[in-house]
């Protein structure tokens, strides 16, 4: 079962609903995107929804595409992302959604990997 599972079916069973919270990493910067995470898991966010910036983030609100912006104007890479999820990780089990466009994906190693992922387990020509 995943981490996500878990949290759902232990909220069940206190009858509770579950906190998701949504943070652009690297927005403001990347130290705070940290200080953020550590916030929102101490005050009780029980699943981390996680955002890659994307350069048009048309299908977002206005309060992301800035977030999104930023985050891009300092340097957000998808190498950082995923450093940020590991420093993450190590100090919290905190289950994650990792979001960004599919756009971002493709232009990168793990888009083809996703691809093929896709493929194989859904039998995708």
């Amino acid at each position: 079962m995943s981490k996500i599972q878990d949290k759902f079916k232990e909220l069940k069973s206190k009858n509770e609903k579950a906190l998701i919270s949504y943070i652009m990493t690297g927005f403001p910067n990347e130290n705070a995107t940290l200080s953020i995470v550590r916030g929102l898991v101490k005050g009780g966010t029980d699943i981390l929804e996680l955002g890659f910036p994307f350069s048009d983030p048309i299908a977002d609100g206005p309060v992301i595409q800035n977030a999104s912006t930023v985050s891009l104007n300092k340097g957000a890479k998808i190498e950082k992302f995923f450093k940020i999820v590991k420093k993450i990780r190590k100090e919290t089990d905190i289950p994650l959604v990792l979001m960004t466009y599919t756009n971002v994906l493709y232009t990168h190693e793990i888009g083809r990997a996703v691809q093929q992922e896709c493929r194989d387990r859904y039998r995708m020509p």
